[in-house]
């Protein structure tokens, strides 16, 4: 059995030197991606919770009034909808049910300002309830039904 065993590590020597690394196998590349996405939870957040512009830039947003109303949320509001909060509205946010331990609003909040078409603002008079509140423009927070 010993040199059966010689016989296995020695094939897989050769692979090594051929390739200059291990062969990973599908199973291990799939379960990595997996870790990696659960762990980037923002990332997971946005993409099930979320609606961004599709490429629009801000200036593009901000000419068409009509869009711009609907791509906008307060920065405040979107944190307490992964992460949960005090407010009866988002006691339980995103991460509680999806079981997973939420990043600092800090980190989350860099997360989003790298977003595609998404900038963070101050509300005006027409963002109105969000007036004078910090809030995201380019991105839409889709409300559960």
């Amino acid at each position: 059995q010993l040199s059966g065993l010689l016989n296995l590590a020695m094939q897989g020597l050769r692979e090594l030197a051929e390739n200059g690394a291990f062969r990973e196998p599908e199973s291990a590349v799939d379960a990595k991606e997996r870790m990696r996405e659960e762990g980037d939870t923002p990332s997971v957040f946005v993409r099930e919770r979320c609606k961004l512009t599709n490429g629009l830039t801000p200036e593009e947003l901000q000419a068409d009034q009509l869009l711009d109303k609907h791509f906008r949320v307060g920065k405040q509001r979107l944190y307490e909808a992964y992460a949960g909060s005090e407010a009866p509205a988002y006691a339980k946010g995103w991460c509680h049910w999806m079981g997973v331990q939420p990043v600092s609003q800090r980190q989350f909040n860099a997360f989003v300002a790298r977003l595609p078409g998404v900038v963070e603002a101050r509300g005006s008079e027409r963002d109105a309830p969000l007036d004078g509140k910090r809030l995201w423009r380019g991105l839409r927070l889709e409300e559960l039904t």
